[in-house]
């Protein structure tokens, strides 16, 4: 059952993610042309203060979640109820908390927005983004609430037909009247009737009853215990995902935001796609870990789980890497590529954030918060220092040395939890674990080297042709290196025989139709 739930939600959750991150491009391209490349660097700069307004979450989402895995799988419906009645109240004030905060930052925009004539204009544009922010809580608990079920495919398909509609919109509102108030007030609606729908399903489909429900302080004060723990994982994946532009806007400059900005897109999109496409299993790994399973099971579960992170990175983000450029050129114009030294260090930062991101849920699904929260804030200050200290001298790439440093520390650190604590009857697995890690970093730089020079003597001058032409060629390549130093060991086999598996299912299914 745990596979069928798995396989949905991946499948459906990948296939409205490669629709959106198409849409998005297309929209990204033409708000370059017809909005500017100015305003785009305003937009990702509104994106990092938007973050950190949304770091008053505290984490109470994912202290919720791990509360709900033990009560849902024992169908206690009371003890759901009342959990989930504790977010509600939260998210409500969250929300208002963001709609309060984003008017008293406003007067700080122009010391954040370097080389930008802050007008009437921009604060409009800014707060309107405040405001998508601040709904997305309002009724929010409904879609926890369907993840915790292990029901995310149902939130996918919600939030990806809106999101195709609003890209619709977008695409007719910048055209035709070039207007940046136009896009964000789309973005608004769009997040307004998102969580009305999602609302509403849970209401026809799920029987529990959230009125008149009095706020448990009991469950309170379990959950807040975690809160307090999972906060400072917050403020850290705050400071690692958004301070780099803030940084960078304040320090060097808002346009450099923007350039930046079309690398990131890139980047964060395939990440976003693979990550909400096996996050989505996350309850299910949370279930896993809350029954009494042998620990060398979890482990092999924990071994396959971190393999298959390794395989999706090897064959999207080097392929990524290598024709980022030409994309680029393809994409936008050659004015917009920037020092390949730069996609170098994203795509480091890219592949540690995502293979360790098997660690990241285990940590999750044991609830060990308390135990991340040490590391989270000595993480967050690791990458704040090295990158201010950095930019001065090395400007855009000193900045993402220093993400990168703290992600490395992330992982190693990470790593010693779940080995100490939850796996410490077997010490040998943690040695085993980072060999395997070490084997599989460097199969994955070989490929990158590998792939470089094949698509650097490919005598192609047509960009369309040759990203094409590279993908395939990539791809291959990957294909080949992979199963020849990985084939005989158990996570290989285990995902061949599962693609076997899938195949056959839908080989029978068309002759069936």
């Amino acid at each position: 059952m745990r596979k069928k739930l798995a396989l949905k939600n991946s499948g459906i959750t990948f296939l409205c993610q490669i629709v959106d991150v198409v849409l998005q491009f297309v929209i990204r391209k033409l708000f370059i042309i017809y909005i500017g490349i100015e305003l785009l660097g305003i937009n990702s700069t509104f994106t990092s203060i938007l973050g950190a307004l949304s770091v008053a979450e505290l984490g109470f989402e994912g202290a919720v979640i791990y509360s709900l895995y033990k009560p849902i799988a024992d169908n206690k419906k009371e003890v759901v109820e009342d959990i989930i009645v504790i977010l509600k109240k939260i998210y409500t004030f969250v929300g208002i908390f963001i709609l309060i905060a984003g008017l008293i930052i406003m007067p700080f925009l122009p010391q954040i927005l370097k080389g930008v004539n802050v007008n009437i204009y921009i604060y409009i544009v800014y707060y309107l983004q405040v405001m998508s922010v601040a709904v997305t809580y309002f009724l929010g608990y409904k879609r926890t609430l369907i993840y915790a079920l292990k029901l995310d495919y149902i939130r996918s398909i919600y939030i990806s037909s809106y999101k195709l509609l609003a890209a619709v919109l977008h695409i007719i509102m910048i055209v035709s009247f070039s207007s940046y108030i136009g896009y964000v007030l789309i973005i608004f609606v769009q997040n307004v009737l998102t969580n009305i729908s999602i609302a509403k399903y849970c209401d026809k489909h799920f029987d529990y009853n959230f009125k008149n429900k009095k706020f448990n302080k009991q469950y309170f004060s379990k959950i807040f215990k975690d809160v307090k723990d999972i906060f400072w994982g917050r403020l850290a994946g705050y400071i690692y995902y958004s301070t780099d532009n803030l940084i960078i806007s304040a320090l060097v400059g808002t346009v450099s935001v923007g350039f930046l900005s079309n690398y990131t897109q890139i980047f964060v999109q395939l990440k976003f796609v693979l990550n909400n496409v096996l996050n989505s299993n996350k309850p299910i790994i949370g279930e896993l870990l809350t029954q009494n399973n042998s620990k060398e099971y979890t482990l092999k579960v924990l071994q396959k789980y971190t393999f298959a992170r390794y395989l999706c990175s090897s064959f999207f983000f080097i392929p990524a890497t290598v024709l980022i450029d030409c994309f680029i050129t393809t994409w936008l114009s050659k004015t917009y590529v920037l020092p390949f030294f730069i996609t170098i260090l994203l795509t480091i930062d890219l592949y540690i954030t995502f293979v360790h991101g098997a660690l990241v849920d285990y940590i999750a699904g044991l609830g060990y918060f308390s135990h991340d929260k040490k590391i989270s804030i000595i993480g967050a200050m690791i990458n704040i220092v090295i990158s201010v200290s950095l930019v001065f001298s090395l400007g855009v790439p000193g900045v993402l040395i220093g993400t990168v440093i703290s992600q490395g520390f992330f992982w190693i650190t990470r790593s010693i939890i779940v080995f100490k604590y939850y796996f410490r009857d077997l010490k040998v697995s943690f040695i085993k674990y980072w060999i395997r890690q070490i084997v599989y970093m460097s199969i994955f730089g070989f490929n990158v080297l590998i792939c470089i020079y094949i698509l650097r003597i490919i005598p192609l001058e047509d960009s369309y042709l040759k990203f094409v032409l590279g993908g395939i060629i990539s791809w291959l390549i990957i294909a080949l290196i992979n199963w020849l130093f990985l084939h005989k060991t158990e996570e290989f086999i285990y995902v061949k025989n599962l693609f076997m598996k899938l195949r056959g299912k839908l080989y029978k299914s068309e002759s069936n139709t």
